[in-house]
């Protein structure tokens, strides 16, 4: 154990001053050399593990847990160096852990990526599980989100203690079938009047399917005179520049609608 904490704590310190290979360097050489260290280290913990994933939330909600756990006066580890990633966690623990391999913490709260959050628990048996949402956020790595769900899935099934889901959305909710018997289930969620105000990520998704399908593509005779040689009209220049306005509007918010910041 001396030995990995110590290449680990090197290794950081070559990477800042080269200003090479990131924070999570350290936590990609010492998962080479020992494997075991993240479930060795995380294994002391008297309370266990809170892991918490899902597509959006998961560093806010991280924080949050930590900071009320720690307002109880719980002494808590949490990967705050925004790498979400398993060799993330890894590097976060050695920067906390003593030579001899010893972390000085309660319990531990860590914000997993969905798909990574399938190799950390093959390591790490969480006592408590946040998930949070599946969205179309990330298509591009995951093509559908019942493919996220999925990955998730393995979180509950993992889970010894308490798995927490959201009521609200149907894919998550419905893992509670995937926890395993001894295991219990909670619930969060939202009021009936405040529903409205957080669409889910299907009702998102068919209003911009409608919108798609509705909207009209502007044709030539749509387009402003000045589009076809004329000169431009002053401001405000009534129904013939307004309309390609809107479309172009309407086009924006399906964009930004389909294709959230990350």
């Amino acid at each position: 154990m001396f030995a990995t904490v110590a290449v680990g704590r090197l290794i950081r310190f070559a990477s800042r001053i080269t200003k090479h290979g990131g924070s999570a360097l350290p936590g990609k050489v010492v998962e080479k050399i020992d494997p075991g260290f993240l479930s060795r280290t995380l294994d002391q913990l008297p309370l266990g593990v809170v892991l918490v994933s899902g597509t959006n939330g998961k560093t806010t909600t991280t924080r949050m847990v930590a900071s009320m756990l720690s307002d109880l006066g719980l002494k808590v580890f949490t990967n705050p160096t925004g790498s979400n990633f398993v060799r993330g966690v890894v590097s976060a623990l050695l920067t906390e852990v003593n030579l001899a391999g010893k972390l000085d913490a309660d319990i531990a709260v860590l914000e997993l990526d969905e798909a990574y959050a399938v190799h950390f628990v093959k390591q790490v048996k969480p006592r408590y599980a946040l998930l949070l949402n599946v969205m179309r956020d990330q298509l591009d790595r995951f093509g559908e989100i019942d493919t996220t769900a999925h990955l998730l899935s393995h979180v509950a099934e993992a889970t010894t203690g308490t798995v927490v889901l959201n009521r609200e959305d149907p894919r998550i909710a419905a893992l509670a079938a995937k926890v395993p018997a001894g295991t219990a289930v909670c619930y969060f969620g939202l009021t009936d009047d405040l529903k409205h105000f957080f669409p889910s990520d299907d009702d998102m998704a068919t209003t911009v399917s409608a919108e798609t399908t509705t909207t009209p593509s502007p044709t030539v005779s749509d387009s402003p005179s000045w589009s076809r040689g004329g000169p431009p009209p002053a401001s405000g220049g009534g129904k013939m520049a307004s309309r390609p306005r809107e479309v172009a509007r309407q086009r924006r918010r399906v964009v930004s609608m389909t294709f959230p910041p990350t």
